[in-house]
This record gives structure tokens, C-alpha cells and sequence, in this order.
């Protein structure tokens, strides 16, 4: 009986010594996977998809904000008032001093 016993704890070692190589193996293999190396490196600017997504999110949040700016600015010009005298000779010129546009006019009165 005991060298069946012998046999099978010999065999189960060695089964288990392969199962753990074997695991270590396939976590080598996946640690330098070139996708799976990308897709669990996270960090500022990385190309994991995650990341990638996120960014790309801010961005168009960033750039919807800008063009709010931009029609709110062009409405405020458009729909600003001009006086009578300065009609046809007026000129949209941007300030430096002042956010926005300023309706300046050539002198004449």
C-alpha cells in the first residue's frame, strides 16, 4: 500500500509542480503581453483604453465649453446696439483691455 501511496503523492507533487510553473508561466505571458501590458497600464496621457475614453470625454466637454463661449461672444456682437451716425461705416475691431468686441467708429459724426 505504500508504495501505491508513494506513487500517488509523487504523481500529485509533480502535478502540482507543473499546475505551478504552469500558472506562473501564463502570468509571465500575459505580464508581457503587448495588449494586455497597454490595457492595464493606467496613468496620465496612457493609451489604456480607459484612460483614453476619459480624456477623450474632458476634450469634448473642454471644446462644448469654447464653442458656448464663442456663440455667446458672436451673439453679444451681433445683437449689440449701433449708433445711427455709425451704421454702414462701423467697424468690429477686438479690444485687448476688454473681453469681447467693441463697436468702434471712424470719427465721423
Amino acid at each position: 500500500m505504500t508504495g501505491a501511496t508513494d506513487f500517488v503523492e509523487e504523481r500529485l507533487g509533480a502535478w502540482l509542480e507543473f499546475r505551478r510553473d504552469f500558472h506562473r508561466h501564463q502570468s509571465l505571458r500575459r505580464l508581457l503581453d503587448a495588449r494586455n501590458f497597454i490595457n492595464t497600464r493606467v496613468s496620465e496621457g496612457s493609451v489604456a483604453p480607459v484612460e483614453v475614453r476619459r480624456h477623450a470625454a474632458d476634450m469634448r466637454e473642454r471644446l462644448n465649453r469654447h464653442r458656448a463661449g464663442l456663440a455667446e461672444r458672436r451673439n453679444l456682437v451681433t445683437t449689440a446696439p449701433v449708433h445711427a451716425s455709425c451704421k454702414g461705416r462701423g467697424t468690429l475691431r477686438r479690444h485687448g483691455a476688454v473681453k469681447g468686441w467693441l463697436i468702434e467708429h471712424d470719427g465721423h459724426e
